[in-house]
């Protein structure tokens, strides 16, 4: 069966690596805070200078930076920075696309042993209920004790043995108390929990969209649509820095995940786009024409319904007519889909069993035409030709 020639996209399109991320102040000075939070013995403490600069040399590993990401979600401060150094590096190709599978596994929460399931953070919010309840019961009691002592400089020996007994009592009312006080904590620890993991992924879009991997487009559009504004914010920039890398070249060579997740970002980012001439509505209206232009280029017959609608009921111009140009593109790859799919259908043909009696046909055996006989048993080549072959086996 000859090759299927897809149609390309020929449309505008915004050349490579000419949209970076840089540092901002507020950017540096959080990460400078997580730097400064790390021991001064962490090996990414003593291998990575503070981030002065809009680039830092990095005298450390790859794999050791990227075996970072893979700590308990306890210790956020070491994968936030090992991501954002990861983003500051200047990797060879195949360490690039190695830092970029693990970002791209930490984005989408599937670290294995980071610690983010809910079992986890409910039982981290019973610790720290329990050490805020004895440390606030010890803490009353031994100020009772001071004020006693204060009051009173002479103490026998009963009062001595009380004051010491009171310590472990007041440790275990403390723990009993915070079964009481588990329902105020866990939600603030849940939250905490919350804010500094997706403080992460927000930092690990970024380092991805630093490293401009095409590949892992996909990630960064499904960011775009999460459920946390500084993560979504974190995407938008990157994808700046991504989309203009995509070719036609990139076109059914992308993770079956891309197309849906650019359809996602791209209805996602149309509905919160203002429509009046501000500048956000401005600068995501540039982004949704990158969206659609991307998926002009790598997109396939998935994207068709969504570009069908755009270019029919947007109310942005400029997004209608990047919808018009791709949309016969689209259309063209979603027919010869639907053909390629029909050709490649399986062919199944009825095979007689060999319990079966045929009676031969007059003229071709010179045998009793009243005999019945027994089919032989045939073989069937595999199927994904058009025209499949049956084999008699004597």
């Amino acid at each position: 069966m000859p090759t299927q020639e897809y149609p390309a996209y020929s449309g505008p399109s915004h050349p490579a690596g000419t949209t970076g991320i840089p540092i901002t102040r507020a950017e540096r000075d959080e990460i400078l805070s997580v730097f400064l939070g790390l021991h001064e013995e962490d090996f990414l403490r003593r291998n990575a200078p503070p981030p002065f600069g809009d680039r830092i040399p990095v005298n450390a590993d790859t794999p050791q930076i990227i075996e970072r990401l893979w700590v308990s979600e306890t210790r956020w401060r070491e994968r936030a920075f090992a991501a954002w150094t990861l983003g500051q590096m200047d990797l060879a190709p195949s360490e690039r696309s190695t830092a970029a599978n693990a970002l791209a596994h930490l984005i989408t929460n599937r670290m294995r042993t980071s610690g983010t399931s809910l079992g986890s953070r409910a039982l981290r919010a019973l610790q720290r209920t329990a050490m805020l309840t004895t440390a606030g019961f010890t803490a009353v009691l031994l100020l009772f004790l001071f004020g006693c002592f204060v009051t009173s400089p002479l103490i026998d020996a009963e009062q001595l043995f009380w004051m010491f007994l009171s310590v472990p009592l007041a440790i275990l009312g403390g723990l009993a108390c915070s079964v009481y006080v588990l329902p105020v904590v866990l939600p603030l620890s849940l939250a905490l929990d919350a804010a500094r993991n997706n403080f992460v992924r927000a930092t690990a879009v970024t380092a991805l969209g630093r490293l401009r991997v095409p590949e892992r487009v996909g990630v960064l559009a499904h960011a775009l649509a999460d459920g946390n504004g500084r993560v979504r914010d974190a995407a938008e920039a990157a994808l700046y820095a991504v989309l203009p890398l995509l070719t036609t070249e990139h076109y059914g060579r992308l993770p079956a995940d891309t197309v849906p997740g650019l359809c996602k970002a791209l209805g996602h980012l149309y509905h919160i786009t203002p429509f009046a001439g501000s500048v956000e509505g401005t600068r995501r209206e540039q982004l949704l024409v990158l969206l659609i232009e991307a998926l002009g280029k790598v997109g396939d017959g998935r994207a068709a319904p969504l570009m069908e609608w755009l270019a029919g009921e947007s109310m942005l111009p400029r997004v209608q007519s990047a919808a018009v140009a791709v949309l016969p593109v689209l259309r063209e790859r979603q027919r010869q889909e639907s053909d390629r799919d029909a050709l490649l259908r399986a062919v199944s043909a009825p095979v007689a069993t060999s319990q079966e009696l045929l009676r031969p046909v007059t003229g071709c055996t010179g045998g009793d035409p009243q005999q019945l006989l027994r089919p032989g048993q045939a073989v069937v080549e595999p199927a994904g030709t058009l025209d499949p072959v049956i084999k008699k086996v004597q």
